[in-house]
């Protein structure tokens, strides 16, 4: 799709005023490569912040239990299923949710399925990073929010905010996780789940929610807000998208080219790492 063709789907985040820097770059980004404002959920931005980003905002009311890091040295972030479902209910466009720290590289097609999660990225697939934070990165979900599904799109969020909710240790994506896990056993990435008359799917990170920055149409950059060596090559990608378009695309394509090798000769270090993770959890259970 081109990057002056109009996207259908809504592009939504949640931000307070630490990550204005981060803010501001992203709503950049989407006007970049979708030529629309993103709508941005202020969780405590000031008001002469505001207007120096062309966004929409919306305001409600969230706990500042968000904000809190836990025992495992993770952010809670347990705010996002109350911001989804708030937009849910204020539109029938589809959406995606999406941390302020991520760089789209492209637009996205409208997903098939009716929520796209996506599995940790392999770096990530131990049975450390696991039980730590679950199998789930929430850094980026596409909702089609059908209306004919709206009241069973409802109920499921709910279920996560009470997953939430219940305990005070845990995060938006070990609750995620939890609950999907529930439904699946056997959660792996490209799981597809029926959930009352939704459809779910569990798509790559690697793909959609690249916290590697190097094959996924969206890059993630987490912990970029705390480390200088990740800012630094955020700066440098905003600018390289932006100023350097078709020179970045083709280094970009080239780098999943070279991935999918990667995976077909090393599979169980690519492709397949999760499944010993998996494997090491249930004997320790």
């Amino acid at each position: 799709m081109d990057r002056e063709t109009r996207s259908s789907i809504d592009i939504v985040t949640s931000c307070d005023e630490n990550y204005f820097f981060f803010l501001k770059n992203f709503s950049e980004n989407v006007h970049y490569i979708y030529n629309k404002k993103p709508y941005v959920y202020n969780l405590g931005i000031k008001p002469e912040s505001e207007k120096k980003i062309s966004a929409h905002f919306i305001n409600l009311d969230i706990d500042n239990e968000f904000k809190k890091i836990n025992d495992a040295n993770c952010i809670r972030a347990t705010h996002k299923p109350q911001c989804i479902l708030d937009f849910a209910k204020k539109t029938d466009n589809s959406f995606i949710f999406i941390d302020t720290d991520c760089l789209f590289i492209k637009q996205m097609k409208k997903i098939q399925k009716d929520i796209l999660f996506t599995y940790r990225i392999y770096s990530e697939q131990t049975q450390k990073d696991f039980e730590k934070n679950g199998l789930l990165n929430s850094g980026v979900i596409f909702f089609k929010n059908d209306p004919a599904q709206k009241k069973d799109l409802e109920n499921f969020l709910v279920c996560w905010q009470e997953k939430c909710a219940n305990d005070p240790d845990i995060t938006d994506q070990k609750a995620l996780s939890d609950l999907l896990l529930s439904m699946d056993p056997h959660l792996s990435p490209q799981s597809e789940i029926n959930y009352r008359s939704l459809s779910l799917k569990i798509g790559r990170s690697e793909d959609y929610n690249d916290t590697k920055q190097s094959t996924g149409w969206i890059w993630h950059f987490k912990g970029a807000g705390r480390r200088e060596d990740k800012k630094n090559k955020y700066i440098a990608t905003t600018k390289k998208i932006a100023h350097h378009r078709y020179r970045f695309l083709a280094s970009f394509y080239f780098q999943r080219v070279f991935f999918k090798i990667k995976e077909i000769l090393q599979p169980l270090r690519y492709k397949h790492r999760y499944r010993k993770a998996l494997e090491d959890m249930r004997i320790h259970e």
